[in-house]
């Protein structure tokens, strides 16, 4: 107890009383927390439209927003706890517990996307998205058809080479308007045996793509949980040579483009000549489906892939992006 008789304890006493009181008022409080972390989350999202990168920005205000609000509940805690009151204890425990359980929801939740995601998938299996499930079937390898014109395989086909010794080496027929713009013909037209060879070096070129492709057909199926949009549907296809399958770089121009015979009257007098001819149309060793418009929640929808494969090709991926999520389906041979 302060004894008043003695004035200097007296002064002294008053003295650490003003001072505590002046400590409290400056004293961090939680409430001061609670608004500068709200104020922190709050213009990080606000404020970065005006950067090049608000992704990052927004992130960084949030877990430092986050970080201060975990400040001031840990003073709460704190100041709960030396209370001793039951009541506000119990109370704070169970709003502890509320906030670990949402944190590990999100958790749990980002650690499932995050397997969805980097997982492999292999072929019949379901592929879920948050819209829609996607599943490949009817994979098959198999010897590719072109479709070469039948006139061509009744001179030897692909498969045969021609013995161009037999033709002649000298000028065909060619029609002058062609050279002087005048009507007639000259026999300087490119000669029977250069297209007997250049038809070979076609067949040359045809069988060996066809020894070393192989057609891949792929079947797929889009079963929507909710309305699926296709135009935000991306399905590429992919090998481990890293070429890229959908350019048709492999047969060109010149491997079905050659000459065919014709008969040509100029003057009463019927000549032969050499007109272009395709002997297939252009061939697309890549083709998808198009998978039209919006796929309305509860309907299915499929589509087809087919791509020729090199022979030395063994891992085929099939990758899929819709809204932002990925996935990654594997075909090994």
């Amino acid at each position: 107890m302060l004894s008043l008789d003695n004035p200097r304890m007296v002064v002294v006493f008053i003295y650490k009383e003003n001072y505590v009181m002046r400590i409290d008022k400056r004293a961090l409080k939680p409430s001061y927390l609670i608004i500068v972390g709200l104020a922190v989350i709050i213009l990080g999202i606000l404020i970065p439209s005006f950067f090049v990168n608000p992704l990052s920005t927004i992130g960084l205000s949030i877990i430092l927003g986050s970080i201060i609000l975990l400040s001031a509940y840990i003073f709460i805690i704190v100041r709960v706890i030396r209370s001793r009151n039951k009541p506000a204890i119990l109370w704070t425990v169970l709003s502890l517990a509320i906030l670990i359980a949402i944190a590990g929801s999100f958790y749990i939740y980002n650690r499932i996307s995050e397997y969805n995601a980097n997982k492999i998938y292999t072929p019949n299996e379901k592929i879920a998205f948050k819209d829609f499930t996607l599943t490949f079937s009817n994979i098959k390898f198999s010897e590719i058809d072109l479709p070469i014109d039948q006139d061509f395989l009744k001179i030897g086909g692909i498969g045969t080479q021609v013995d161009c010794s037999a033709y002649s080496d000298a000028g065909t027929w060619i029609p002058l308007w062609w050279l002087r713009g005048n009507e007639g013909l000259a026999k300087t037209g490119i000669s029977d045996r250069k297209v007997c060879e250049q038809q070979n070096s076609i067949r040359n070129d045809l069988t060996s793509y066809l020894k070393d492709n192989k057609k891949l057909s792929i079947t797929y199926a889009i079963k929507a949980n909710e309305t699926v949009h296709p135009g935000e549907l991306k399905i590429e296809t992919t090998v481990d040579s890293g070429r890229d399958l959908k350019s048709n770089k492999n047969l060109s121009t010149k491997d079905r483009l050659t000459y065919k015979a014709v008969d040509e009257a100029y003057g009463g007098i019927t000549h032969t000549t050499y007109d272009d001819w395709y002997i297939m149309p252009v061939y697309h060793s890549y083709e998808s489906s198009n998978l039209g418009g919006d796929i309305d929640k509860g309907l299915s929808r499929v589509g087809t892939i087919n791509t020729d494969i090199r022979n030395n090709e063994n891992d085929i991926d099939i990758k899929v992006t819709y809204q932002n999520q990925t996935r990654l389906m594997r075909i090994s041979r």
